[in-house]
């Protein structure tokens, strides 16, 4: 319980207090704000127009002093000036002056959309701003429409100015020009943005007496609060001894009202807890006592459960080993039979291999006959490659001897065609006969050159034919040496065949008594095996019975346990409260 009531404290965020606090003053910033910013607007546009109308005022007297001066119309005289009937306007210029001396404010005097009087005084130059026009809407409004028109940004002479113009009109109320008056932004913004900031500082005054107010009906509030709340964590914390202040209980309010029902539920709480307190007296008593019958029942029924429980396990496990060995020997016995049974396909695989080595032996000393025979022909083959190889050597050289005889017809018959042409006429047949000679001569060199080539081809190949010949021979030797040492082997793995043969009859023999004797032991053991059985069955119902016993012997002390564990948890809980 004290862990909770440590989290709940930790748990606890922002107080009554400042949240009476903040609801409070929330709402007043947010109006001090909306005042100020309402107050701010309207008194710019306030004063706005309030300039507006003094400056609509100023042009308006500014014509009426004129018309005073003078009834005629206006009009531009020979030298582009400005007059009105007699009275030259454009070069009075202390009469222009006069209207706002000792202000802020400037005039001029428009004749069509054109500056022709003027109190402005250019920045640049230092002469008065006259010969400029003035801006299109401004045209628009006032000469083209014959309004008046007010503006509270105009750009005049490079600076803002609050303006104003109405139409000039002559003496058949055509519009002629306009009057301006005009007063710079800036002298007036600096006095609305003192009128805002005094607005402002009286707002903030209003908010912080709000909020003293505030403040201390908040603390007088929230300190009845917390004097309860000190009371309920003490509470919560076990503490029933703790008393509220009488001048919370004597408060008329809701706070006064939770003080004393908690007063009361203090009181009550402390006599229940107490009527509690003795009961878990009475029942811890009664729960000991439980316990220790239960207890001592208990350990008298686990003696005698713990000497069925031995018997039973000793039949058990009597009735599992019997049962072990009966499954042991069955098993022996089917190995046995399959030993037997494998001894015996043993035996006919050796009969068998033994036949097949035979065989194989007499395939081996075939295989070495053939292999002699076949070194006896590539011996014989490359003797008559040798004879072939000579007689392409003799054939090159009967083949020179007619490359010679060749060359020596060819020679005679030149010289038999010389002689022949010397004869003349003569001669023309034997120079015939000369000619055939050397004819034959030519195709015997041909035939000789293709015979030559003939020649070195078989010879090259006669060469690589005894080349390969020879290596064969070798790799026919080294198989005939491997083939004596594999018949060697093979004799010595026929005789261990024949020896393993005799062997395995021997154990079939043996396998055979020995299935017979693991007949009888299997009955013997199937016998003891099922006695065994018997007497596990009768000892597992005894025993099963005794765990019945102190199952319940156990379920009653667990409940005592319980009994009793509630006592003490219920004493513990009562412990928490003090009274």
């Amino acid at each position: 319980m004290k862990k909770r009531t440590k989290e709940a404290e930790k748990q606890k965020g922002i107080s009554l207090g400042k949240r009476l606090f903040s609801m409070s003053i929330g709402p007043t910033l947010v109006l001090a704000v909306i005042v100020t910013l309402y107050a701010t607007v309207s008194i710019v546009d306030g004063m706005h127009q309030e300039f507006l109308e003094g400056l609509r005022n100023t042009a308006n007297c500014m014509q009426a002093a004129y018309n005073a001066l003078d009834p005629g119309d206006y009009s531009l005289n020979e030298a582009g000036e400005l007059v009105k009937g007699d009275l030259n306007v454009s070069a009075d210029e202390e009469l222009i002056d006069s209207f706002v001396e000792g202000t802020d404010v400037a005039v001029t005097i428009f004749y069509g959309d054109t500056r022709m009087a003027t109190s402005l005084i250019s920045t640049e130059n230092g002469k008065r701003i006259v010969g400029t026009q003035a801006s299109p809407e401004v045209v628009e409004k006032v000469i083209n429409q014959g309004e008046e028109y007010e503006a509270t940004d105009l750009t005049i002479n490079g600076e803002p100015y609050l303006a104003y113009y109405i139409p000039m009109k002559s003496s058949s109320g055509k519009v002629i020009g306009m009057f301006f008056a005009g007063a710079p932004s800036a002298d007036v913004n600096s006095f609305i943005l003192e009128k805002a900031r005094n607005i402002v500082l009286l707002c903030l005054l209003i908010t912080i007496i709000v909020i003293v107010i505030v403040a201390w009906a908040s603390k007088r509030i929230t300190g009845a609060i917390v004097d309860t709340e000190e009371i309920l964590i003490q509470v919560s914390e076990g503490n029933l001894t703790a008393e509220i202040k009488p001048a919370s209980l004597k408060r008329t309010d809701e706070i006064g009202v939770m003080a004393r029902a908690l007063s009361t539920t203090i009181s009550e709480l402390s006599e229940v807890i107490a009527h509690i307190s003795n009961s878990s007296a009475v029942l811890m008593k009664e729960g000991t006592q439980l316990e220790e019958m239960a207890s001592q029942t208990s350990h008298t029924t686990d003696e005698v459960s713990r000497a069925v429980e031995e018997i039973s396990k000793g039949a058990i496990t009597q009735a599992e080993e019997v049962e072990g060995a009966t499954h042991l020997v069955s098993d022996m016995g089917q190995q046995i039979e399959h030993i037997a049974e494998n001894i015996s396909e043993l035996y006919k695989v050796s009969e068998r291999m033994q036949h097949a080595g035979q065989d194989a032996q007499n395939n081996m000393s075939q295989l070495k006959e053939s292999n002699e025979l076949t070194t006896t022909a590539i011996e014989k083959v490359a003797e008559n490659v040798e004879k072939t190889d000579k007689s392409v050597a003799v054939i090159s050289e009967a083949l020179g001897l007619i490359t010679d005889i060749a060359d020596e017809t060819n020679l005679l018959s030149l010289n038999a065609s010389i002689e022949a042409a010397r004869a003349g006429e003569a001669g023309r047949g034997f120079a015939v006969v000369a000619a055939q000679i050397q004819k034959l001569a030519e195709e015997s060199n041909a035939s000789a050159a293709q015979i030559a080539e003939i020649i070195s081809t078989l010879s090259e190949d006669s060469a690589n034919t005894l080349a390969v010949m020879g290596k064969l021979k070798e790799n026919v030797a080294i198989q005939q040496e491997k083939m004596i040492d594999t018949i060697e082997k093979f004799n010595a793995v026929s005789g261990g065949i024949v020896a393993s043969n005799e062997g395995t009859e021997h154990i079939h023999k043996q396998a055979s008594d020995c299935d017979a004797s693991r007949v009888s032991v299997v009955d013997i053991i199937q016998n003891l095996s099922a006695l065994s059985e018997e007497n596990a069955a009768a000892t597992e119902e005894t025993t099963a019975s005794m765990e019945e016993l102190n199952a319940t012997i156990n379920l009653l002390a667990e409940s005592a346990k319980g009994l009793q564990s509630l006592a003490a948890s219920l004493e513990d809980d009562i412990r928490f409260f003090k009274i």
